[in-house]
């Protein structure tokens, strides 16, 4: 399933992913050459029935950057997305798998980057994916966030082999078990077998994108895993990047 997922990710008449997120990174490039880390007015806020919504309190409508705000808000990393739910700027949607359904859905295929998609299509067709391809993609993107996390372990592990501070070398070892542990509740938050997902999509096999670059694993900014934020960063929210997965 992830491997399947990889396909459809990379497939720009099909899951069309990587022409936002290039290699799983935050770089967008829609056929004629890079645009950086733009940003793009993908819809989220025409998304019914929106959890803060739902309550009795009046939520206005984020209109993105600039003043008055153009509606567009910034493309982010996916080498860890499946751990930083709830997602998109207004915590609309709490898994990966309901971020992925976002873009077949009507909000975004009606929006100026979904309108935009379309255009580029030979038929006009913006994001059709059935349910099992949009499960294949998310299981995906938790596969490659799982290789980030033992990267992370990986590192951790052979620092604490170099210091000589007990305290500080149990420092490490901790922070390593927790990536574990978070590998762990992201693949079973999956449904995926670990060792059967892990093996399933080779990391040798995303170090190189279709045109040579670089491992989104390895040398693409990645987007702090939910946990490791609330480790190493404040609760507040002040300063929060205006991003939409």
């Amino acid at each position: 399933m992830p491997k399947r997922g990889q396909e459809i990710f990379l497939d720009n008449k099909l899951g069309k992913c990587n022409l936002c997120h290039v290699n799983a990174g935050a770089t967008a490039n829609l056929g004629g050459g890079s645009l950086g880390n733009a940003n793009f007015n993908t819809g989220v806020e025409d998304l019914p029935d929106q959890p803060a919504r739902l309550t009795t309190q009046k939520v206005p409508r984020d209109d993105g950057f600039r003043t008055p705000g153009d509606g567009t808000f910034n493309v982010p990393p996916l080498v860890e997305a499946a751990d930083s739910g709830p997602f998109f700027h207004n915590n609309a949607i709490e898994t990966i798998e309901g971020a992925v359904a976002f873009y077949d859905g009507e909000a975004f295929n009606k929006s100026p980057a979904g309108l935009a998609l379309a255009k580029l299509d030979p038929e006009g067709k913006g994001i059709e994916l059935d349910g099992t391809q949009i499960v294949a993609i998310a299981a995906f993107l938790r596969v490659i966030n799982v290789l980030e996390n033992i990267r992370q372990s990986i590192m951790l592990l052979e620092a604490s082999l170099a210091v000589s501070s007990s305290a500080e070398r149990a420092r490490l070892l901790t922070r390593a078990v927790r990536e574990t542990d978070d590998s762990t509740r992201v693949l079973t938050g999956g449904g995926l077998h670990a060792t059967l997902s892990l093996t399933s999509t080779k990391h040798d096999a995303w170090r190189t994108g279709p045109s040579g670059a670089t491992s989104s694993v390895g040398g693409t900014r990645r987007r702090p895993s939910r946990s490791r934020r609330k480790r190493e960063h404040s609760s507040s929210n002040e300063g929060r990047e205006r991003r939409d997965i």
